[in-house]
């Protein structure tokens, strides 16, 4: 997405949550404006050349989120800017169906689980300072499509028994190159994704919820050696909240057909997972660690098309809030890839405004 064009749907999104307030009390509408300022620093001691990685990072910047609702109609938009880029991360036009269900048009974070549907891009929305390696987004060596541009269904429905959530989607699946590539308007080389993400809370006042979720992406490759990959994805997770405990966790079972330039076709299987747990150690402080483990990747030739795939991490860290809108997160990781392991020392501010 160009600057020019993101900076005027900045300018739009600001004139909207700050215009005349006479207007939003006659014409029935509410909307929101949210900012999700962060700063991180990265120490990698053990990394070596070979490994393309930099011994240490500093990153800062912020995601801007708006929500605008008028009787049954609604939009939604993610902006994030950052030292390193400038990314239109969710646009979205929503129509409320019914009471709880909204079908939207736009680009779309992917309900690939509980973490994605609930997270999003606001860091400091999540305790840790990094999400899951295996829904890690794309510009970050995600393998997964985690963005969608298309059509989104989004709802629930209510009985005696609990709450019932589900997600249907169908838009662009993003192409490849040295990384995946969502669609962007006016490309033409995207074929569809198909994903459903179905979640039950047996107390809708409750977070703890368990799901599945299933994909199907056709993804097109933009260099000379692949002509399109077949994905697909089954996985189930789970977040469970009791008391000081919350334990967040996910497994996919995820299949490719890799359909190369000079039309022969290689499959391949692989399952990766992690489980997330935090305690509330104390008032302001939060303990939390992840395991994270990939089955059968190892050769794979799908991941053997990413930078740095991973085969498991380990990470553990603290959080301290200093406020209830900022909170200062201290972390570190050992993740070990086919080939080589590396160390991450992370430390991050993050808040939310206003």
């Amino acid at each position: 997405m160009s600057p020019c064009l993101t900076t005027r749907l900045l300018s739009l999104i600001l004139l909207l949550n700050y215009g005349n307030v006479f207007s939003a009390e006659n014409f029935d509408f509410n909307q929101n404006f949210i900012l999700f300022p962060f700063i991180h620093a990265e120490v990698r001691p053990n990394v070596h050349e070979e490994q393309d990685l930099e011994s240490f990072e500093t990153e800062a910047g912020s995601d801007f989120f708006y929500l605008f609702n008028y009787k049954n109609f609604r939009a939604l938009g993610e902006l994030a800017i950052t030292s390193e880029e400038l990314e239109l991360e969710r646009i979205q036009i929503g129509f409320k169906i019914k009471q709880n269900d909204t079908l939207w048009l736009g680009r779309y974070h992917a309900p690939l689980g509980y973490w994605n549907s609930n997270y999003h891009h606001g860091l400091h929305l999540q305790t840790s300072v990094h999400r899951p390696g295996i829904i890690e987004y794309e510009d970050n060596n995600g393998v997964l499509a985690n963005h969608v541009t298309g059509f989104l269904y989004e709802g629930q429905h209510y009985n005696n028994i609990g709450a019932l959530n589900y997600s249907i989607g169908v838009g662009y699946a993003p192409t490849l190159e040295h990384k995946l590539e969502p669609y962007s308007f006016g490309n033409s080389n995207n074929k569809l994704n198909s994903i459903i993400k179905i979640g039950y809370q047996s107390d809708e006042t409750s977070p703890s919820e368990i799901g599945i979720v299933l994909n199907h992406s056709n993804i097109i490759g933009e260099d000379e050696h692949i002509n399109q990959i077949e994905q697909k994805i089954a996985g189930v997770y789970t977040h469970q909240s009791r008391g000081k405990y919350r334990i967040t966790t996910a497994g996919y079972f995820i299949e490719n057909k890799i359909v190369y330039s000079e039309s022969s076709a290689l499959s391949s299987k692989f399952a990766a997972g992690y489980f997330h747990t935090e305690y509330d150690i104390a008032s302001k402080w939060i303990l939390y660690g992840r395991i994270e483990r990939n089955f059968g990747g190892k050769h794979d030739p799908y991941l053997a098309l990413f930078h740095h795939s991973e085969t498991q991490r380990n990470l553990g860290g603290v959080r301290y809030d200093l406020s209830r809108r900022q909170a200062i997160s201290s972390e570190i990781s050992n993740r070990i890839a086919e080939h080589d392991s590396h160390i991450h020392l992370s430390i991050q501010w993050s808040a939310v405004l206003p």
